[in-house]
């Protein structure tokens, strides 16, 4: 089955493919299957589901699955493996939203981001011309982590990655600084300075973005303005 994923070019395959696994899930045979296995069928259903509203609702059927069997990682890891393999950019993206639902580690946060920006530039070329789908998503991801982890310190830098692939893929420019503004918040609350500038360097050697370049020198003009006043302050200490 992950070679169909991988083939995308045979429609016909892929759908007899998704009917099989839509009867498999459907039936009582398939509660015979470990929380992996189950795992593994549903993600790669998701993957091949033709229509954007069905796949939502296979999409909830996974995150439903690892939030009571403890399979974050595992989801979002197999979620994000399988869009390496897709060529429509919307089943990508909504695997990677999903991805960061299932797991919003800074760590994945940071890996699926290069990807998430080169499906929605792959699919305004189609002719979408907003960006807000996207953006709203990861906000609700950002605002739902602190009733899911209790370091704040991991929590906020989560945040930082999710508002920063917010303000590369923002169209809008309004929305764009109020994503780099929440970052310059949320690095001051937290004194996050250098674990910024990692995430900065990293996400300029991987992500491909026409927003990057003046996304990149906001934050660092802000990073330097908060050295040089931190240095002021010990000066006159």
């Amino acid at each position: 089955m992950g070679t169909v994923v991988r083939n995308g070019g045979d429609e016909k395959l892929r759908g007899e493919i998704y009917d099989a696994i839509e009867n498999l899930t459907g039936g009582s045979s398939f509660d015979k299957f470990d929380k992996y296995e189950k795992l593994e069928v549903l993600c790669l259903k998701a993957a091949l589901t033709p229509a954007q509203h069905q796949r939502w609702t296979n999409i909830g059927r996974i995150e439903e699955t690892v939030a009571s069997d403890g399979l974050k990682l595992q989801a979002a890891s197999k979620l994000l493996s399988l869009t390496q393999n897709l060529s429509d950019p919307q089943t990508v993206i909504d695997l990677l939203l999903s991805a960061s639902v299932c797991d919003s580690d800074p760590d994945m946060i940071e890996k699926l981001t290069p990807s998430l920006c080169k499906a929605v530039k792959l699919r305004d070329h189609f002719g979408n011309q907003s960006n807000q789908d996207v953006v709203g998503c990861l906000e609700i991801v950002a605002k739902n982590i602190d009733l899911i982890k209790a370091n704040i310190r991991e929590a906020t830098r989560s945040k930082i990655r999710l508002y920063l692939a917010c303000a590369l893929i923002a169209k809008d420019k309004d929305l764009r600084e109020n994503s780099l503004k929440t970052i310059e918040n949320l690095v001051t609350s937290a004194d996050l300075d250098d674990d910024v500038r990692l995430l900065l360097d990293g996400i300029g050697r991987t992500t491909e973005d026409p927003n990057l370049p003046g996304v990149v020198d906001t934050v660092s003009s802000f990073l330097a303005r908060e050295k040089n006043a931190g240095a002021r302050k010990t000066s006159h200490s």
